[in-house]
């Protein structure tokens, strides 16, 4: 649960739902911004082909991934402006067989541009039109025109399961798959019946039903459990009961308890048709073919398309399906709490998947390291009793043995490696040898350049025709390893190697991996029903390399970069992770790519010492000592005194920039550095005294090993004040890491801090006592988090206010204070202090005299408060203050005194149900309040264009204060609701409008504010319209609360059609403390016109807010493709 606070949360990342763009709402409401092209420029871009243009624009990308956001952006701009008004015909009849007209293929690259800028939703719209206009038509598959129709139709049917896919990563959450609003529904059930009818359709004229793999990925979406998917097929088909081992004709070896072939077949490709599409029939007989040739053994994953459901279901339909191994994977990409019945679910997902009762081989990848969780979860999977054995994925060394020395044993590791990568060889090797796991290793063959056909060729344009997502990901491996000349070395002596030993290239390099003994087997890529090489790939198993053969190709390997790659791009699967260390070889040349380039550094003294200097803001001189002169780069934020949204965002974790810590020493200009101190915190390469920043690397490090070592430390508490101040919203560690933070400064001593003048001096040394007002202020925050989280999260406090909390009031203006920054502070700690002394004695009021005490705690809140601003505003109005701040601390005061006054509003509300009358003081500081900070966003905040940046608990408080009005609207009869209706909706959309015109795009938390804001206006609007029709149809208002029947009745007209799995989850926390109006039966004799139990069910207020943006229990705005569907 979390109230109004100074928490912050950041904002998932999303590209937005392209039914919500207002288009000449942006028009009007965009700032300008320069869109000059340089003639030169647009000379290129009128020229160049389109295939170099690709090419170019995936340089781009791959140099500066954060130029991705704005190709979204852009792109999905340009689908909204040119969505055609209508479908043409996309297939033409004359001439025996249909053709696809020239149209067809526009369609299919709008609609796969849809999937790929997050419009899951509207690529189905689309596709359902495609699929309407065929389901009419007739062909002849027997003849050659027909088989070529359907090769188009298998095409669709890959299109579908691609959007299924968008589809699901638009609903999927960190506690699961959301539900679907009642349009998405609506959507997904017009696709669902116009499949069904052309299956019925193709069972009546005796054909195999084209889109058989589309419509089971769909109903697998639809239904969760997967069940519809075996009911879709003509015969029931049976569960496989687990694999038996056998003797096999290929190389094999031990893998737990089942012995497999050294050679997988992997399934990636189904993840994308941009390797192609065949029908389920021809992927069948590419499967038996396989199998009937001993390649018995299938890599797949929960996120590879619709593999698993396609594999699963032609395995149980074999009768040799017992010989048949599937290894699948329980790929962890975002934040998840890990319990047994989290893991229970996702193994019961992927053994419904494959239609087994058990899986063989369950391979877990975990993608943040910082989230410890990964131990327990591979202790879980590798209990469960339906997983034979637990493999890793992508797990670098260190930390897969973290799991195996933990007790939990994985009998296999999945990593790149091949000639070109040959970071298994440095670190991950021993590891193995150690603790007995095999290798399980894809990427072998480079996407397919370590092929003949490109021995003697020129490097590739990698958006040829022919050309896949694997060569294009490849061909910067072979760049980063030593370049396409070097690569022709190595090709050409393979291909004497396989001249040698009448084998092909791919062979030879299948072979140099499989010699490696911690190596148990390679996984080749297999494009099912498109294109197989059984016979070539089975040539690896014919032959050995001779040490002469080893010879050559390490011959080749010492002139390559292998070493620097490990070093640049980090262990096994670091590259998923995109860690990045940037090093430098002498004499080495780089071709391109992203990861080469930062290869080309210069040298540093030492690897940390120089990671920490590249990072040093713009604005910091070598010395550490700060320039005060205006930065003048591009990567510089001046946010004057806010902090930017999304601390953690991905650009900071890979080190790209650093960020100016509100914890350390601030910008205050020194002409000579200060003399170095020999305590700990003065360490050259990580101060934060001396470079004014805490970065995020620095960070992490500390974050990391303050467990592990058991480390104290000033920088140790400001790094955990870091990863839980500003924290990804699926965090739920803050409330155990912030009283780890202050047990940590207890046994430090800082609960026994005395202001300054209780203190003796005993240093005049500016370091010293910048040091020390370090730690002062680091506690002083706490405090403040302290009191916030226990607000919150209805806990208790653990901080006591000691000498240094109850002085706070002028610590700001004590020698070395930083101008703004402690002045805010102080003000916040003196805020806090206030909020604490009134809830500790509204907590002791009893019921017989709640309304008179709560009268009498309001007067003195009220006077507390404003002697609060009339001893506090005036100093923000110092020209040392920066305007943000100013709006900081009275935005925050106002939001306190909504909050504190609202217990007394609704003690009123609550007696005037016995005929007293509502305190107009308490209505009155309530709805002044809540408009006051919207208005701090319009007039105050809003012209100084800094929404960007503000803390995001100013959008969650925006939030409240917009439900609270709201609320109180939905509260009050007629007669006193009608100017407060004027003004409160015009404060909230005005507010809407502030914060779209200045979100940096709509996948921002000012986009989501904004739409939220204007979405809750809308939900009263309906709200208003149902309770005057109810008045039309019945006369009055009972006075008796409606049934649940009916409420349930007036919800499901607000989201109409909704069915029952789709409705909008119900959060299971309370809400409390937030100001809300839980009565409003009579107030001063006046009847509301609205639904007294509908003003009094939390259930249907959360579900409401929900679909308008907010989600009520979490204190979290809601994405446009993360609302509920």
């Amino acid at each position: 649960m979390k109230t109004l606070n100074d928490q912050s949360i950041e904002f998932p990342f999303i590209a937005p739902h392209l039914r919500n763009m207002d288009n000449e709402h942006n028009a009007a409401k965009s700032p300008a911004k320069a869109a000059h092209v340089n003639m030169m420029t647009d000379c290129i871009i009128a020229n160049m082909p389109a295939d170099g243009l690709r090419s170019i624009l995936r340089g781009l990308l791959g140099e500066n991934t954060s130029n991705t956001a704005g190709l979204t952006k852009l792109a999905s701009k340009y689908l909204v402006n040119t969505k055609p008004s209508f479908i043409p015909e996309l297939f033409s009849t004359s001439g025996g067989s249909p053709q696809p007209t020239s149209d067809l293929q526009r369609i299919q690259s709008r609609y796969r541009c849809l999937m790929g800028c997050g419009f899951g939703f509207e690529s189905v719209e689309l596709l359902t039109t495609v699929i309407q206009q065929i389901h009419n038509l007739e062909w002849d598959e027997r003849a050659t025109e027909g088989e070529e129709f359907l090769d188009i139709l298998a095409t669709i049917d890959g299109d579908i399961v691609q959007s299924i896919t968008a589809v699901q990563k638009l609903l999927l959450t960190s506690s699961g798959m959301r539900p679907m609003n009642t349009e998405d529904s609506k959507t997904i059930a017009t696709l669902r019946e116009v499949l069904h009818a052309c299956r019925s359709i193709a069972i009546a004229r005796g054909q195999d039903f084209p889109f058989d793999r589309g419509l089971c990925c769909l109903e697998k979406l639809i239904e969760g459990t997967g069940n519809e998917i075996q009911r879709l097929q003509k015969n029931e088909i049976r569960r496989t009961n687990g694999f038996q081992s056998s003797k096999s004709a290929l190389e094999s070896f031990q893998l737990g308890p089942a012995e497999v072939p050294r050679m997988f077949m992997g399934l990636w490709q189904f993840s994308s048709p941009a390797w192609g599409t065949a029908s389920r029939s021809k992927i069948d007989r590419h499967f038996r073919k396989h199998v009937d040739y001993g390649l018995i053994a299938y890599d797949m994953a929960d996120h590879y398309g619709d593999a698993e459901v396609t594999f699963g279901q032609f395995r149980s339909g074999q009768e040799d399906s017992e010989k048949i191994y599937c290894a699948t994977k329980w790929a962890v990409f975002e934040p998840i709490q890990v319990t047994k019945e989290v893991v229970d679910a996702n193994v019961s997902e992927r053994l419904t998947a494959i239609n087994a009762t058990s899986v063989e081989l369950l391979q877990f990848h975990w993608q943040d390291y910082n989230d410890h969780q990964y131990v327990e979860a591979a202790r879980l999977i590798e209990m469960h009793p339906n997983v034979q054995s637990l493999g890793l994925c992508n797990f670098d060394s260190d930390h897969m043995c973290e799991i195996l020395e933990s007790g939990v044993k994985a009998v296999s590791n999945q990593v790149q490696f091949s000639l070109i990568d040959l970071r298994p060889t440095f670190k991950m090797a021993e590891s193995c040898r150690k603790h007995n796991v095999k290798l399980l290793t894809y990427g072998s063959l480079c996407g397919g350049f370590l092929a003949d056909k490109w021995v003697g060729k020129p490097a590739p344009n990698l958006f040829d025709e022919n050309m896949t997502p694997s060569h294009r990901k490849y061909f910067e491996m072979i760049n980063i390893w030593g370049g396409w000349i070097l690569f022709q070395e190595l090709l050409n002596i393979l291909a004497r190697i396989g001249s040698k030993h009448n084998v092909s290239v791919s062979s030879a390099a299948i072979r140099w991996v499989l010699d490696h003994d911690y190596v148990g087997a390679v996984i080749i890529g297999a494009r099912m029903g498109i294109s197989e090489h059984i016979d070539e790939n089975l040539k690896a198993f014919s032959f050995i390399l001779d040490v002469e053969d080893k010879k050559a190709i390490q011959n080749v390997l010492n002139r390559s970069r292998a070493k620097d790659i490990f070093e640049a791009m980090g262990d096994c699967g670091a590259e998923y992770r995109q860690i990045r260390r940037k090093v430098q070889r002498p004499n080495a040349q780089i071709e391109s790519g992203s990861i080469a380039e930062s290869l080309n550094q210069p040298p540093t003294a030492t690897r940390l010492r120089g990671e920490i200097e590249r990072q040093t803001p713009p604005n910091a001189t070598s010395s550490g000592v700060l320039d005060t002169s205006p930065p003048q780069t591009a990567q510089s934020w001046g946010s004057e005194g806010l902090q930017q949204v999304g601390i953690l965002s991905r650009e900071a974790q890979f080190g790209k920039f650093s960020l100016e810590n509100i914890l350390s020493v601030p910008d205050v200009p020194r002409p000579h550095p200060p003399p170095r101190s020999p305590t700990p915190s003065a360490d050259s390469f990580n101060d934060p005294i001396t470079c004014n920043m805490l970065s995020f690397p620095v960070a992490l490090g500390l974050f990391d090993r303050v467990f592990t070592r058991g480390a104290k430390s000033t920088e140790i508490v400001q790094a955990i004040l870091i990863f839980t101040y500003w924290k990804e919203p699926a965090e739920i560690r803050t409330w155990l890491l912030v009283g780890y933070a202050i047990r940590m400064c207890i046994e430090l001593g800082w609960h026994e801090l005395k202001p300054v003048t209780q203190k003796p001096r005993t240093s005049t040394d500016e370091l010293s006592i910048r040091e020390a007002r370090n730690i002062e202020r680091t506690w002083l925050v706490l405090f403040v988090y302290d009191r916030s989280l226990s607000l919150q999260l209805d806990k208790p406090w653990m901080i006591d206010q000691n000498n240094l909390i109850s002085k706070a009031s002028g610590w700001y203006q004590e020698e070395y204070a930083v101008p703004g920054g402690d002045l805010l502070l102080s003000a916040f700690v003196s805020l806090r202090l206030i909020s604490a002394e009134f809830l500790e004695l509204s907590s002791s009021t009893k019921s017989d005299s709640q309304k008179f005490r709560s009268e009498i705690l309001s007067k003195l809140l009220n006077t507390e408060l404003n002697t609060w601003e009339k001893d506090w505003l005036p100093k923000f109005e110092d020209e040392m203050v920066a305007p943000p701040q100013q709006f900081l601390v009275n935005f925050y005061g106002l939001h306190l005194r909504l909050l504190l006054n609202s217990y007394t509003l609704q003690q009123s509300l609550k007696a005037a149900k016995k005929g007293s009358a509502v305190s107009k003081s308490a209505l009155w500081q309530c709805s002044s309040s809540a408009i006051g900070m919207l208005e701090n966003i319009t007039k105050v905040i809003g012209p100084l264009k800094q929404l960007y940046f503000v803390q995001d608990s100013v959008h969650v408080m925006t939030a409240y204060a917009a439900i609270f009005l709201i609320k109180l609207l939905l509260s009050l009869p007629k007669n006193l609701r009608s100017d407060l209706e004027t003004q409160s909706l015009q404060a909230i959309l005005l507010s809407s409008d502030t914060f779209s015109e200045q979100c940096a795009t709509q996948m921002t938390g000012c986009a989501m504010q904004s739409r939220f804001l204007k979405n809750l206006v809308g939900k009263y609007h309906r709200l208003k319209s149902h309770a005057n029709n109810q008045v039309r149809e019945h006369g009055v208002h009972s006075h008796q609360p409606d049934n649940p029947t009916s409420l349930e009745s007036l919800h499901n007209r607000m989201n109409t059609d909704v069915g029952t799995s789709y409705q909008v989850p119900r959060p299971l926390q309370s809400y409390q403390n937030t100001g809300e109006l839980t009565d409003s039966t009579s107030i001063n004799g006046s009847t509301p016109d609205f639904s007294t139990e509908l003003l009094h069910d939390k259930e249907i207020w959360d579900g409401l807010l929900t679909d308008a943006g907010f989600w009520m229990s979490e204190g979290n705005l809601l994405s446009d493709n993360s609302l509920p569907r």
